[in-house]
């Protein structure tokens, strides 16, 4: 359920409830069963599910085709299949784990009666192979929606669980995210890495926080871009790397080593 534009709550098959306000930055993880609420982050991020299913068509540069029909629950369906550009780089852009998709695909069937939307179904094939199918059906709009439904408030009797050293590095990395992803972007508009984190305009990021290094107009392997910036080596730090992807290097050493290769 979406309550745009910020709000969003997901009921798990096994009872967990996950209620998240994308203004705020905050999730809370509700478990019936054990009666315990954990807090965790959530990315920064204006949810637009509304307009996506409702004006799917009107995509700016984004032819879509009429494809074919089939039956879903018992009524005629058809499909338009969105057809996404490669970027400059040959990818389609990158994926929620900030994997380069080298193959992309779209599809939304649509009642021809309301002309809504009925199920989507998109495929993204990753650089490393690995193929993700996602199917939203049941799709239902303008549904009313009580907003207690999405309060972040803890439930009485449950136990609150809040890690203040996860959250901030859970937001670090969500960050380091969209950092990654704007630097795909730039690339494929410009055809390089921005010189500075300035340049890619994201006023609610501090790049202080962050050690940019850009890499060379055609980087070869797993190279280091971006970091944490660290006084002291704890447990780790977040580490983006030229194939957009993060990861938490719990190492110095192997950090270092990273860091060092040309």
């Amino acid at each position: 359920m979406v309550l745009e534009p910020y709000f969003m709550r997901v009921e798990w098959p096994d009872g967990k409830v996950e209620i998240s306000d994308h203004r705020e930055e905050m999730a809370l993880i509700l478990d019936p069963a054990k009666e315990i609420a954990t807090v965790r982050h959530a990315r920064r991020q204006t949810l637009n599910y509304y307009n996506y299913f409702l004006h799917f068509k009107d995509g700016p540069g984004l032819p879509v085709k009429e494809i074919s029909s089939r039956e879903i629950n018992g009524k005629r369906a058809i499909g338009f299949r969105l057809e996404m550009p490669k970027g400059p780089n040959g990818y389609y852009g990158v994926s929620q784990n900030n994997e380069p998709v080298i193959d992309f695909e779209t599809i939304m069937w649509v009642d021809p009666e309301t002309l809504l939307p009925v199920l989507k179904e998109v495929t993204m094939v990753g650089a490393d192979g690995r193929t993700t199918h996602v199917i939203t059906d049941e799709i239902v709009l303008d549904a009313e929606l009580d907003e207690s439904l999405f309060s972040l408030e803890t439930p009485a009797g449950y136990e609150l669980q809040y890690d203040s050293e996860m959250y901030d590095r859970m937001k670090s990395a969500s960050d380091m995210g969209r950092i990654l992803k704007a630097c795909a972007i730039y690339d494929n508009q410009q055809g390089q890495w921005p010189n500075s984190l300035q340049d890619l305009d994201l006023p609610s990021i501090d790049d202080n926080s962050y050690i940019y290094l850009k890499p060379s107009a055609q980087p070869r392997g797993r190279r280091i871009v971006l970091y944490d910036v660290y006084d002291v080596w704890e447990s780790g730090i977040n580490v983006g790397f030229t194939n957009y992807r993060v990861e938490f290097i719990e190492d110095e050493t192997e950090f270092q080593h990273l860091l060092e290769r040309k």
